[in-house]
């Protein structure tokens, strides 16, 4: 969110976090119900189960920069269709160049 929001000063991010940390019970509350309507509870132990083995753990750490990298790509990716379409309208004479 800081790098999204950089003209806001440092002292409000230090405080958001401060914020967040200190009201994340009410977080988590407000993620219950969709938790609960979405996964039966032997689904939830099992995912608690995954996330606390090594491999969990591990997914946990690299999820955030795994996440940027695959939204990265795959906007690199729509980016190349939609020239080469847009290039063969063009060729088509559907589109003016």
């Amino acid at each position: 969110m800081r790098a999204a929001n950089p003209a806001f000063p440092p002292v409000f991010w230090d405080r958001f976090a401060a914020q967040a940390r200190a009201r994340r019970s009410e977080f988590i509350a407000t993620l219950v119900p969709v938790y609960a309507r979405t996964f039966e509870l032997s689904e939830l132990e099992e995912l608690l189960r995954f996330y606390n083995s090594p491999v969990g753990r591990r997914l946990l750490e690299v999820q955030p920069a795994l996440t940027r990298e695959s939204v990265q790509a795959g906007q690199a990716w729509a980016t190349r269709i939609a020239a080469e379409v847009r290039q063969q309208l063009v060729k088509e004479g559907a589109l003016q160049p």
